[in-house]
């Protein structure tokens, strides 16, 4: 039996058209008509029509248009919002600060910080609030090109029989982060004396120096997969350990290596997700004056 891919499609009222198609061309109808009807009195024809076509246009697009599977109006509505919203959250425990001092030193809209997580235990379980609970595993990454085509074959389907498996739904949430060689190559120079012959230890400075060129001529990048097993429920939360181990388990039968984040690992994962790669510098210390340089007027 063959499923529809625009299964989650709203029915069709008339002419193949959803009811808030037909009530957005309704509306950008009755605007291009009252347009019309004042404009035309004041300019020509053609002056008038040309004042409405933009208007009929955007109805259109609205109404009939999509974009990445969104709907034109959800999406017209999607970038409302985002030109709308502040750019910069801040972490913030007191909710009575006032609108006018949520701003910048350039003046740029401020808005609290809301993160999802409440708390975490010792296991690794993320405390959502109503949202429910969450707990992670860090899996580790295939190079899928390299293996051969039994082998793919093998993967994709064991993979397909996990996901066949899941009663409940999960994330997977790929990153990737910059990689700093630095220690590796420290520890290179630092194990290259002991190595039993001088050819190795020859062999071992020129990786450390090969490996220095790299991290100075380009962007080293590492990738970092995480699996997220929600619940969202309190009495569904209650078994999310034994979820996590199951969801191991069987991905590691299709040759797939999971391993459990315990709190102090969760934690730094989390930290990782939230830390940019600039670092941050000359910060005030808690309870001093905030100095910092002007950005530059635009």
């Amino acid at each position: 039996m063959r499923i529809p891919a625009d299964i989650d499609r709203e029915g069709p009222l008339v002419f193949g058209l959803s009811a808030r198609q037909v009530c957005i061309l309704a509306v950008t109808t009755v605007i291009a008509w009252v347009v019309y009807e004042i404009a035309h009195e004041l300019v020509p024809d053609f002056l008038a029509a040309a004042l409405v076509t933009p208007i009929a246009a955007v109805g259109l697009t609205i109404a009939l248009g999509r974009r990445d599977g969104i709907t034109g109006d959800r999406f017209a509505l999607a970038v409302l919002r985002y030109k709308r919203s502040p750019r910069r959250l801040v972490p913030m425990s007191d909710d009575g600060v006032p609108p006018c001092a949520l701003r910048s030193f350039d003046r740029q809209r401020l808005a609290p910080l809301e993160l999802p997580v409440r708390g975490m235990n010792d296991e690794g379980r993320l405390d959502l609030g109503l949202e429910g609970a969450a707990m992670l595993a860090r899996v580790a990454p295939i190079n899928f090109t390299l293996r051969t085509a039994e082998e793919q074959s093998q993967l994709v389907a064991g993979f397909a029989r996990f996901l066949n498996s899941l009663h409940a739904p999960i994330q997977i949430v790929v990153r990737s982060q910059h990689a700093d060689l630095s220690p590796l190559v420290d520890e290179v120079y630092r194990a290259a004396p002991t190595l039993p012959h001088p050819e190795l230890e020859a062999a071992a400075f020129k990786h450390g120096s090969f490996l220095e060129e790299l991290a100075s001529t380009h962007d080293i990048l590492r990738r970092e997969v995480l699996l997220v097993i929600r619940a969202t429920t309190s009495a569904v939360a209650a078994d999310l350990s034994a979820r996590r181990d199951e969801v191991c388990a069987a991905l590691a039968e299709s040759g797939v290596v999971a391993s459990r984040l315990d709190g102090s690992d969760a934690a730094a994962a989390l930290e990782r997700a939230m830390t940019t790669d600039a670092a941050i510098q000359d910060l005030s210390a808690p309870g001093e004056v905030v100095r910092g340089r002007r950005a530059p007027a635009a």
